[in-house]
């Protein structure tokens, strides 16, 4: 059997780079939600947020339509999943502290605007309440990145193994 797992948190939170760290240690095929939108068009760019406008239902459309397909171990990473329902086996929800995240958003160069709202999704935990609406029913891990990566991949590894591939 082949798992699914959904990684999602708040932009700058450092889903792209513990789903790198998590791709080599259980040879995880990694569907990236930002690469996914722009190879499906699902969206457009946004010249004045210099971001795509994606239309969430589209998205749900198009992941509903290529999950079953795979026929590999999967992580789909990305902070537009928590939105839909999606079949997967398990979702890794990423937290950060709201001054790191500011620092990491800030070395990224967003705009003052884009840092303000990331900030308050992370303070009022938005990605969290939407991972509880949407995969109720899903093991789920809350993990902060503030802590070194290699604790956060032993902690997320523990979890996977005891979890997901017992």
């Amino acid at each position: 059997k082949y798992i699914t797992i959904l990684l999602t948190g708040t932009p700058g939170t450092g889903k792209t780079t513990l789903a790198r760290l998590l791709k080599k240690k259980y040879s995880l095929r990694v569907l990236s939600e930002k690469n996914f939108i722009r190879k499906k068009k699902i969206g457009e760019w946004n010249s004045n947020t210099k971001e795509y406008d994606v239309d969430v239902s589209a998205l749900k459309k198009e992941l509903v339509a290529h999950l079953p397909n795979a026929k590999h171990n999967m992580l789909i990473e990305g902070h537009l999943s928590c939105e839909v329902s999606l079949s997967v086996d398990g979702v890794i929800l990423l937290r950060c502290p709201v001054k790191e995240l500011e620092k990491r958003l800030k070395k990224r160069n967003y705009s003052a605007l884009k840092i303000q709202e990331n900030l308050f999704c992370e303070e009022t935990n938005y990605v969290g309440k939407r991972v509880r609406q949407n995969y109720s029913c899903i093991p789920t891990l809350s993990v902060s990145t503030h802590r070194p990566k290699k604790e956060g991949v032993r902690r997320i590894s523990h979890w996977i193994d005891v979890y997901l591939l017992k």
